[in-house]
């Protein structure tokens, strides 16, 4: 091993020796209301050292490697290697976002709706070119639009939220189930109603934070938990509540309890606006066959996969190892919007408006070149791949 080699392995070792004395320290710290006899550190100061001591041990691993210039590696495994030094660092950043938000969770009972101007880190970022959170917001025709690029984040104005623009008054009380890194929320903000965003995903909800611009923070609440179950918010509280791209994940008791918790924190003639893959999406188009048959036999939930690979491998004939979309979850529930609609009524909810609609602004342009084109047949799926559903507390 080189002289380099061994400085970077043991600067790692004291990387790791570190972590655990910090995280020890700070768990007794958490269980007893002395300090611990031989450190002594608040949260912040914890946190903080181990960010730094992760930090440096990331930034040593990539010295190291531009260094070795010798040791040549192909492509395929510099990113890996890439991706894998980012991904550790996304973990620690988790770790310090969950623990905050625990923290902070318990600072503002009984709903744990937590100012977005104590969880962010930065102040005055704004919209655009945040960490790798890309978003423009621009008015076009009276309306606020956004244009963002975050991951898999489906931003596109649809029927909902083009529906939604127009409704919000200033102080308008907005919910967003499931809001990923908030891309949804930004345009809402623009027309000045006051957001409470939910996730799951306690690092999504941080990059969230982050992004607000400065007069936007006092506007927006965070709260962390899976819906309904893991959340509480008061009742007759929100003018409308929102779930964009979440539905399709969900099982049908959660679908069910999501419907009956929506309806009981709307204020009277409250919205709920959902948009969520079908069926006729592209990554389940190996299934579409199977889920109209079950829609037209009257299965009750004819779009649920229990087991996606499994499933998979029986319609195609192929190993359940070549099933499509491996990031997507093993279970997922595509759905119709009759479906939809169904749920909505048996919540007490009024429907105003259901239907497909397009997921994205490139097949809404190619459902229009298709239109002005009478030499060529529009494929039965495109214009489908969402379904919406706008209904009303009654």
């Amino acid at each position: 091993m080189s002289h380099r080699k061994f400085y970077y392995s043991l600067l790692s070792s004291v990387f790791l020796l570190g972590s655990t004395t910090v995280l020890l320290a700070m768990e007794d710290q958490d269980k007893s209301n002395s300090p611990h006899p031989s450190l002594t550190l608040s949260s912040e100061d914890s946190e903080e050292l181990l960010l730094n001591l992760h930090n440096l041990s990331v930034a040593s691993e990539e010295e190291e490697y531009d260094s070795e210039s010798e040791e040549e590696e192909s492509e395929e495994a510099y990113f890996a290697r890439a991706e894998l030094l980012a991904e550790q660092k996304k973990k620690q950043q988790s770790l310090r976002a969950i623990r905050k938000l625990e923290d902070l969770k318990l600072r503002y009972p009984p709903h744990g709706l937590i100012p977005a101007a104590e969880l962010a880190l930065k102040r005055g970022a704004g919209y655009v070119n945040v960490c790798f959170l890309s978003s423009t917001l621009f008015s076009s025709g009276g309306t606020s639009q956004i244009d963002a690029a975050v991951g898999g984040t489906i931003s596109d104005p649809n029927p909902c939220s083009e529906s939604l623009l127009k409704e919000i008054k200033r102080g308008f009380k907005v919910l967003d189930i499931g809001c990923s890194y908030g891309i949804q929320i930004f345009p809402l903000l623009h027309e000045g109603a006051d957001v409470v965003a939910n996730d799951s995903d306690a690092f999504s909800l941080q990059a969230l934070a982050n992004s607000l611009k400065p007069e936007d923070l006092k506007n927006v609440h965070i709260s962390c938990g899976k819906f309904p179950e893991e959340t509480s918010f008061p009742s007759d509280y929100f003018d409308a509540v929102t779930m964009y791209y979440v539905m399709h994940y969900m099982e049908p008791k959660e679908i069910r309890s999501s419907f009956k918790k929506i309806h009981e924190i709307l204020k009277p003639n409250g919205k709920v606006y959902i948009t969520t893959l079908t069926p006729h999406s592209g990554n389940f188009l190996w299934y579409r066959d199977g889920a109209l048959q079950n829609l037209s036999e009257g299965h009750e939930w004819p779009g649920e996969i229990a087991d996606r690979a499994q499933l998979w491998a029986k319609v195609t004939k192929q190993p359940e190892e070549n099933v499509p979309d491996k990031e997507l979850p093993n279970y997922m529930h595509p759905q119709f919007p009759q479906i939809l609609e169904r749920e909505a009524s048996y919540a007490g909810f009024r429907v105003t408006e259901c239907g497909y609609c397009c997921l994205d602004d490139e097949e809404k342009r190619l459902l229009q070149s298709y239109g002005n084109t009478t030499e060529l047949q529009l494929p039965d799926y495109i214009g489908k791949t969402a379904a919406y559903l706008i209904a009303e507390k009654k």
